[in-house]
């Protein structure tokens, strides 16, 4: 799981740095039925 930047080798969460990305716009669509 190393490729996953958020995820430690053991797959557990970790925080990123992410304070010299680029703002960027992104799009999100979503949807459930329950």
């Amino acid at each position: 799981m190393a490729d996953l930047t958020h995820l430690d080798a053991q797959g557990r969460v970790r925080m990123v740095d992410v304070t010299a990305k680029s703002p960027s716009e992104r799009l999100a669509c979503a949807q459930a039925r329950v």
